[in-house]
């Protein structure tokens, strides 16, 4: 009996190393030891992969933002003059072309004239639609984007112009010193590409 015992046990001590082996290169522990060791490399790549996605969607986001403006129509007078073009400023950094947003149920028209008086104490005698221009999308201080839709006149005046109301600057192209908009700079490239000259000055 003791014998039989014996054997057994020798029996079981041969075969736990086979039990042990078969448990580690069974399918089910195969497939676990391999999800271990995907997991354990897996934050590596998901973080980064996690922030990447995070960064473009971030910057999805803010394109997204961008794309919800207003459209703004807006009124662009051209006064050409021996000095050359008009422009105005309210800080003397950036200089625009005299003009402004339409109120409701105001044309472009009639917005380019008010403006312009009202910035320039300048009257109109005579007004010519020139062409349209889009400008480019900009941040509104009031929060939002908007982005301008002009009507560009050209405009006979009579008087001095003079700084007024938020104008505080008032320049013409012909200084080579003056620092155009973009949308000025590109409005003036287009009336002088297009040969568009004034004859009444």
């Amino acid at each position: 009996m003791l014998k039989t015992t014996v054997n057994w046990v020798t029996v079981n001590c041969l075969l736990q190393p086979l039990v042990f082996i078969k448990n580690i290169y069974s399918p089910l522990n195969t497939s676990t030891y391999f999800n271990q060791r995907t997991l354990a490399s897996t934050p590596k790549t998901e973080g980064t992969h996690v922030g990447r996605q995070t960064k473009k969607t971030s910057q999805r986001s803010k394109w997204k933002r961008c794309l919800r403006f207003r459209k703004r129509r807006r009124g662009t007078a051209i006064v050409d003059t021996p000095k050359g073009i008009l422009v105005v400023s309210e800080n003397g950094k950036k200089y625009d072309l005299p003009g402004g947003a339409a109120k409701d149920g105001e044309n472009q028209k009639d917005a380019t004239l008010r403006e312009l008086e009202e910035e320039t104490k300048l009257k109109t005698t005579e007004c010519f639609w020139l062409f349209d221009f889009k400008g480019r999308i900009q941040r509104d201080i009031k929060g939002g984007f908007f982005i301008d839709l002009h009507k560009v006149y050209l405009t006979k005046v009579t008087g001095i112009a003079q700084p007024n109301n938020e104008i505080k600057y008032i320049s013409y192209t012909k200084n080579s010193k003056t620092p155009l908009s973009y949308a000025a700079n590109q409005i003036i490239k287009k009336y002088f590409k297009r040969g568009l000259k004034a004859d009444y000055y």
